[in-house]
């Protein structure tokens, strides 16, 4: 393609990389335009929803079902205009549809998911304004409880799992309290002594002769006994484990 007319080469070039900028911006702003009207649609969405909602719950004895399903559609559309384009509106809107299933419908696994997904959204793109916000510290709270909830209810399971063996095993567990009112180092001897780990990388002999090295073999010895890395060996020496680690920690947390 010829050069026009009193131009020189460089200048060309430099008119050609000018254009090829101006297109570049172009398109960006382009792309911004439109992820700006993304948000814009989202909190109009979130706003409907909110007056959705607001209008349902008015007559506290007629729960208006119709607008809260209403509530929930806008909060959707919220999340879908705004997904991958901008995770704090869309963390919002999933904030909303899980209030409307737990404070609302009373439907607690629905509400955790959608406060999962609030929260995880929100860890994404963190800032002071979300850490302070009061959608984020709701459902991270909600987060929160319904996870020491799991935890709890776990705990009660394994317990009642566990009571025959625990049964069973009396004398044994019996005696391991009574030894560990004995000192640290008693206890570790009377542990490695009599009941020695099957696997002989976690057999060890625990060095005693410093404060230091006594902390350090207690938390080995947390490490070997914990009954999370012990099921391979039966239920009786995970339940045995479980019982010598609590009595562990107790003597490792006097060292912190």
């Amino acid at each position: 393609m010829p050069l026009p007319k009193n131009i020189s080469y460089l200048q060309y070039l430099a008119a050609k990389e000018d254009f090829k900028n101006l297109v570049e911006e172009v398109h960006m702003l382009e792309v911004s335009v439109s992820i700006h009207h993304c948000i814009c649609e989202g909190l109009r969405n979130i706003a409907l929803g909110d007056k959705a909602l607001s209008e349902a719950l008015m007559d506290e004895e007629d729960l208006n079902m119709d607008r809260v399903k209403d509530s929930l559609d806008y909060y959707r559309q919220a999340s879908i205009a705004t997904r991958e384009k901008d995770m704090e509106t869309e963390a919002i809107a999933m904030h909303r549809i899980g209030k409307v299933y737990g404070d609302v419908q009373k439907i607690a696994s629905a509400a955790h998911k959608y406060h999962f997904q609030c929260v995880r959204l929100a860890l994404t793109v963190m800032s002071p304004r979300i850490e302070q916000s009061e959608w984020y510290k709701y459902s991270l709270k909600k987060v929160q409880e319904h996870q020491e909830r799991v935890a709890l209810e776990e705990k009660v399971e394994y317990a009642k799992s566990r009571k025959p063996t625990v049964k069973r095993l009396k004398t044994k567990i019996n005696k391991l309290s009574e030894e560990a009112k004995k000192s640290a180092e008693s206890f570790l001897k009377f542990v490695y002594d009599e009941y020695p780990h099957p696997e002989l990388k976690r057999n060890i002999i625990p060095n005693l002769d410093t404060k230091e090295n006594l902390k350090q073999s207690l938390k080995k010895a947390i490490l070997h006994y914990h009954p999370d890395s012990n099921g391979a060996h039966g239920e009786d020496w995970k339940v045995l484990c479980d019982e010598i680690c609590k009595h562990l920690t107790l003597k490792y947390e006097c060292f912190k």
